[in-house]
């Protein structure tokens, strides 16, 4: 499974971008992805403090960012 999140710059909301975090090796069913997303969330926040989350999804890895 593969996290899709938009972030933005927190100095200048207008420079945004896209990031793919891989978390886990096969899909899995959407309601388990968004359950185990948080954790996964919060650690790139915490590693990444010069961005803020917009909003993120599920997706299946290499489908071109198809949802779960």
């Amino acid at each position: 499974m593969e996290l899709i999140v938009f972030v933005c710059l927190v100095a200048n909301a207008a420079v945004c971008e896209e990031q793919h975090l891989s978390v886990a090796l096969e899909p899995v069913p959407q309601s388990l992805c968004m359950a185990k997303a948080m954790p996964h969330l919060a650690q790139w926040a915490g590693d990444h403090p010069q961005f803020v989350i917009k909003k993120w999804r599920c997706a299946i890895p290499g489908m071109d960012g198809r949802e779960i």
